[in-house]
């Protein structure tokens, strides 16, 4: 879907004109703010929690880097139809009676997701957290059965993402020569960059190379993961 979206600004300007790219990647940006912002309205966060929110998500250096960067349009796209599904399953699990309309809308727009860029898989994770705000009880039918074309999507992108990966060898663990419990703890290590870089975002890159090997202090990664999630 990227790449389909580069083709259309060629297709218009006749070439690929760097001021259409930049123009598009920040309207996508603002579309996204503005779904932010009806997600944490729908959460119930009010005016000025929904204010705030999309305010930070809409000037964050690790959400403007996507726009300003602009063959990043992976990012800013996928982002767009990410935030606009959540927002339409809010308003299904809220609807009484369920609206078919409303649900059918949410996939299609996961899908979309999909084809922009392989992290929205994590979609059906979210409306998990979703479920949990909202304080909904969990069974089969609220885990898996109302969420199966989410968590189909989520399979099936994943294995192509996989395969794709390994054809251009970028699973290939020959260079780095870590093991299964290392790569756990530099999961866990870049988990907790993520983090600091929320509060403290500096330095950005646009590439994280892997350590050459891994430091003592990085082995603190999976402790911490695990004591935000008992939190």
């Amino acid at each position: 879907l990227s790449i389909f979206s580069f083709f259309l600004e060629k297709w218009v300007s006749g070439s690929l004109n760097p001021g259409l790219l930049h123009f598009d990647n920040a309207l996508l940006h603002a579309l996204t703010v503005f779904f932010v912002v009806r997600v944490l309205l729908a959460l119930g966060l009010g005016q000025g929690g929904a204010f705030v929110g999309g305010l930070l998500f809409g000037i964050h250096p690790m959400r403007v880097e996507s726009v300003a960067w602009a063959t990043e349009r992976k990012d800013v796209l996928f982002a767009v139809f990410f935030f606009a599904a959540l927002w339409y399953y809010i308003r299904w699990v809220k609807s009484e009676p369920k609206s078919s309309r409303l649900y059918t809308t949410a996939v299609v727009l996961a899908l979309l997701s999909c084809l922009a860029k392989v992290q929205a898989v994590a979609l059906p994770l979210s409306m998990l957290a979703v479920d949990y705000w909202l304080k909904r009880p969990f069974n089969v039918r609220t885990v898996l059965l109302e969420k199966a074309p989410f968590w189909a999507f989520s399979v099936i992108f994943g294995a192509i993402n996989v395969y794709t990966l390994g054809l251009q060898g970028a699973t290939d663990n020959s260079m780095t020569h870590f093991g299964l419990g290392q790569w756990l703890v530099i999961g866990a290590w870049s988990f907790c960059v993520y983090l600091y870089k929320l509060v403290f975002p500096w330095p950005m890159l646009p590439f994280y190379t892997y350590p050459r090997q891994l430091e003592g202090w990085m082995y603190a990664g999976p402790l911490v993961f695990i004591a935000l999630c008992a939190l």
